[in-house]
């Protein structure tokens, strides 16, 4: 007896048979979805391809964008250094002429030096001269004076 449902157990299977759909039911409902659901794929597939359109628009819109703005930066970096910075070879340019400049200077101090040494000798001889007159002038008189001449004198020597 086991094997065999009872009653009870029937029933409350054949309630529940209301609750399935039968073959018909299920192919009429299988009919009437199919169609809409087509066009909601074709709606979507018409959605994607849109969006693969606009992905390649943008790609490329991108490339374009990215090869403009580097030359642009490029640009604005290039007047920036140009306006604010100096060359390499301008600096070399100056810096040739700056030390065309100390070569002239030294020039001139070392000619400056040697007039200076020059004069200053000759003002020595001078000096000398005119001891020397002054000492023959009152020869005699003043000893000291003679000695002052001497010493002049070797110095100049």
């Amino acid at each position: 007896m086991k094997d065999k449902a009872s009653i009870e157990e029937t029933m409350r299977i054949w309630h529940n048979f209301s609750n399935f759909a039968e073959y018909k039911e299920l192919q009429a409902l299988y009919n009437k979805v199919l169609p809409e659901m087509d066009k909601h794929q074709n709606h979507m597939n018409e959605h994607n391809s849109e969006i693969a359109r606009f992905a390649e628009v943008l790609t490329r819109f991108d490339e374009v964008i990215s090869e403009k703005a580097p030359r642009q930066d490029m640009r604005a970096l290039e007047k920036w250094v140009r306006d604010d910075y100096m060359t390499v070879s301008g600096l070399q340019l100056i810096e040739d002429e700056a030390n065309g400049k100390i070569s002239k200077l030294s020039e001139r101090q070392e000619k400056l030096e040697t007039s200076l040494e020059l004069l200053s000798k000759q003002i020595s001889v001078d000096i000398y001269s005119a001891f020397k007159k002054m000492q023959l002038g009152a020869q005699g008189a003043n000893t000291r004076s003679a000695s002052m001449g001497a010493e002049v004198e070797q110095k100049l020597q």
